[in-house]
């Protein structure tokens, strides 16, 4: 699995933590994509897959006839290089960096909030 630039091998743990190979770098707990392939956990974590695939067989079914690969992505993102300035009353800029295989939206989801009141 690749999180940003920095290849990272998969502990066997029950809520399927991931861990660089290098100690000072912060573990991430990831989610499973279904698709072809191992999924990377072992125990009670591929308990619980095993279980929500077997939930679902027309989905799992429609996935692997589309040819997805498995894959894992990190739950947890900590943007770098984050900034916010205030340009306007009504305008707030953010600029910030996330690793390959995140989202923005998700980000801004979790800090901006937005009502229509």
């Amino acid at each position: 699995m690749v999180l940003g630039s920095l290849a990272i091998p998969y502990t066997l743990a029950f809520d399927c933590w991931v861990r660089s190979s290098e100690p000072t770098q912060p573990q991430y707990s990831t989610g499973a994509l279904f698709g072809k392939g191992e999924g990377g956990v072992s125990g009670y974590a591929l308990a619980i897959e095993q279980a929500i695939i077997m939930a679902h067989p027309e989905l799992t079914a429609g996935l692997l006839k589309a040819g997805l690969e498995h894959d894992r992505r990190a739950l947890r993102v900590i943007p770098e290089d984050f900034s916010w300035q205030f340009v306007a009353d009504n305008q707030l800029k953010l600029a910030f960096r996330l690793p390959a295989g995140s989202y923005a939206t998700g980000l801004l989801r979790e800090i901006v909030d937005i009502r229509g009141d």
